[in-house]
């Protein structure tokens, strides 16, 4: 049988039942609609498959997709035997400015993962200085020999930026201003290094909460 009904048992009316699959009468029974190779309903008597993309068609998928279903049916029932089709890799790496430390050695790491199969997302997130600066698209566009596709995501890195400037940034009388103004004035007040650094992290997170930005970069 072949169906491209919604993914079995999930959310937003899904089509095909385990009840469903029990009545059947189908040895196996194809399914379709869906990007990764993915098998249903493990102990019924009819093998639910996905095969899936035969090559990998999106980041979020991964290794997971990039295969076909090679069936044989006797009179045992189907066996699937998962072969590997997809060419490229997909891939993405989450990397901390705070770790990557500089552009030359974020061009080391990145380059090291040169392939010519390899499809590469480089998410960038923390904070950097405010006297440095990221061109991700040049960066980009200059390791991009090296890999099949190369993309550097850098919307969610932050800027430093000094408690002055910042405080400015912000209009009087909002929350924002006035969380800056406390910091600040707390940050001023201690000559504990430690408290120092606690107090930036404080503000770089609370500025990249106000940005929009809810997750936590290291």
């Amino acid at each position: 049988g072949i169906a491209l009904p919604q993914i079995p048992e999930e959310t937003h009316g899904s089509l095909l039942k385990r009840e469903h699959v029990e009545r059947s009468g189908f040895t196996y029974l194809a399914m379709g609609d869906r990007h990764t190779f993915t098998r249903y309903f493990d102990q019924a008597a009819t093998v639910v498959q996905y095969p899936g993309s035969p090559e990998t068609l999106q980041f979020r998928d991964g290794e997971e997709s990039g295969f076909v279903a090679m069936v044989s049916l006797d009179e045992q029932g189907a066996k699937v035997e998962q072969i590997r089709t997809g060419h490229y890799q997909w891939g993405e790496l989450d990397l901390s400015w705070e770790k990557v430390g500089s552009v030359n050695a974020l061009k080391k790491k990145v380059g090291s993962l040169a392939d010519p199969n390899r499809v590469l997302r480089v998410k960038l997130a923390g904070t950097i200085s405010s006297d440095e600066s990221i061109d991700a698209v040049r960066l980009a566009e200059e390791l991009a020999p090296g890999f099949a596709y190369l993309e550097i995501d850098t919307h969610v890195l932050q800027y430093e930026t000094p408690l002055q400037a910042l405080e400015q940034d912000y209009r009087e009388k909002t929350v924002e201003h006035a969380f800056v103004s406390l910091v600040r004035a707390e940050f001023e007040a201690t000559a504990d290094t430690e408290a120092k650094q606690r107090l930036s992290e404080v503000l770089r997170r609370g500025h990249a909460l106000f940005q929009g930005i809810e997750g936590v970069t290291e």
